[in-house]
Formats: C-alpha cells, sequence, structure tokens
C-alpha cells in the first residue's frame, strides 16, 4: 500500500483519491506515512510545486494523524521552512483555488500560526510577503486569539510602525478596540507612516486624538500617499480632505 500512495500522490490529479487511500493507513504506519508525505515536499522536481504541501496540510487538515503527534510534528515541520510556507499561501486562480488551507489546532494549526507570526516581525520583510504570511497565520486560529497574540506583541513598544503593518496584515487593526490600541502604543508619537497605516485601515478614531495627527491626515491625503479604504477605491477627492477630517473627529468623539 505504501508504494502504491507514492504512485498516486505525484499525479496533480488524483488529490481527492490521494485523501481517501491516506486514511486507510493504520496507526502504526503513520510515521512511514508521514515520511513518504516530506520526501513529496523535498523532492527536487515536484517539491517545487504547490502540490506536495498541498498534500500534507490537507493530511493534516483530514486528521489522518491524529493518532501519532510525532507524524504531526514532522509534518508541521516541514510545512514550517520558508519554502514550503511560500506554497502554503494561495494558489493562482489557474491552479484552481486562492484560498488559504486552515489545520485544526492540534493537528499543525498552531505550530504554522506562531512560525508565521513570528516570521511577520522580521524587520526585511517584503510587504508582499508580509501579507502571504499574514493570510496563513490569520487562517489557523480564531479572530480573537489572533488579535490578542497581536494587541500582546512587544513590537507595539519597540517598533510601532512595524506592529502596526502586521495588525493591518492580520486584519486585527481593524477590528481591536481603539482604547487597546492606544493603550500599547501609550504616550509614543504617531509618525508620517503610522498615520497612512491607520488610515488605510479606516482607524481615523485612533488618529484624531491631536490637532498634530489632523494636520499629518490631511498632509498625507493632499500628496496622494495614502489610500482611503480598498486599493481599488482609490484617492478621496482633495476638496473633502477637511469633510473627512470633521466627520472622523466626530466619530472619535462619540465613541469616547
Amino acid at each position: 500500500m505504501p508504494d502504491r500512495f507514492d504512485a498516486i500522490a505525484r499525479n496533480f490529479y488524483w488529490l481527492n483519491v490521494v485523501r481517501f487511500f491516506a486514511g486507510c493507513f493504520s496507526k502504526g504506519e503513520l510515521l512511514d506515512l508521514a515520511d513518504r508525505v516530506k520526501s513529496l515536499i523535498e523532492d527536487p522536481i515536484i517539491g517545487q510545486s504547490r502540490h506536495s504541501v498541498t498534500i500534507a496540510a490537507m493530511l493534516l487538515a483530514d486528521w489522518v494523524f491524529a493518532q501519532s503527534p510525532k507524524a504531526v510534528l514532522q509534518l508541521s515541520q516541514a510545512l514550517m521552512k520558508p519554502e514550503s510556507m511560500q506554497r502554503l499561501g494561495p494558489a493562482s486562480r489557474r491552479y484552481g483555488s486562492t484560498s488559504v488551507i486552515s489545520l485544526p489546532e492540534k493537528s499543525g494549526g498552531r505550530a504554522i500560526f506562531e512560525y508565521a507570526f513570528g516570521s511577520l516581525e522580521s524587520t526585511d520583510l517584503l510587504s508582499d510577503k508580509r501579507r502571504q504570511l499574514a493570510r496563513i497565520a490569520a487562517a489557523q486560529a480564531p479572530d480573537d486569539f489572533v488579535e490578542k497574540r497581536w494587541l500582546d506583541s512587544p513590537s507595539s513598544k519597540s517598533n510601532p510602525v512595524r506592529w502596526l503593518q502586521v495588525g493591518r496584515s492580520l486584519g486585527a487593526l481593524v477590528r481591536a478596540d481603539r482604547a487597546e490600541i492606544q493603550s500599547r502604543l501609550g504616550k509614543v508619537s504617531l509618525s508620517r507612516q503610522m498615520v497612512a497605516i491607520l488610515a488605510s485601515a479606516l482607524r481615523f478614531d485612533c488618529i484624531l486624538t491631536s490637532d498634530q495627527n489632523v494636520q499629518i491626515l490631511q498632509n498625507l491625503y493632499l500628496s496622494s500617499s495614502v489610500e482611503l479604504g480598498r486599493p481599488d477605491m482609490g484617492h478621496a477627492p482633495y476638496y473633502l480632505v477637511p469633510v473627512i477630517c470633521t466627520c472622523a473627529r466626530i466619530l472619535a468623539t462619540c465613541g469616547s
């Protein structure tokens, strides 16, 4: 049976057959199955495709290795390599799916989350990689857990700009309570970049706390260096800048 698995696992069109077949392995065969899946990920040819990590993630999500914690650990570690994480993210539409596979907490999900979250705080991470890792991390845990993990990150003090960038990528910046955000930032003065990040997440309630921040926000919009809402919505017309700031100030006051 293991040899049959090797044969069908390499076929891109038999993914559902592979999932069904893997469920037939006994408890004593799970470590061997994990070795074979890991070999696919490390294969010099097929390992360069998304197929190998998709099989590993799907089998973990199907609880195939539930009876073998060692096998779960082995595959989780294989997925936590940078090249594997890159392929674990959203696929192109030509592959058939743009979604991220969500793993159960005890079947690799928590380990993948912690690895992805830790990588997000790297200072040399490019923005597109950060967005991809954020999608992977956010898919592995409930929103409230993701939000708390982000709020409790020490980078809010050591690198507030990066902290806000990570929060925006995770979606936590949009959801978090204003008081929680402000308590983490403390008395840190908002920089131009910080205001831009908050404005792109529509968190005017966190910006309009001083005249200095209002001036920075107005300058950003007038210089067309920040987007309001979704990127495809374009920039706000210049003549609406005072209206935006006034309305946002009113909303901020009502929410306090």
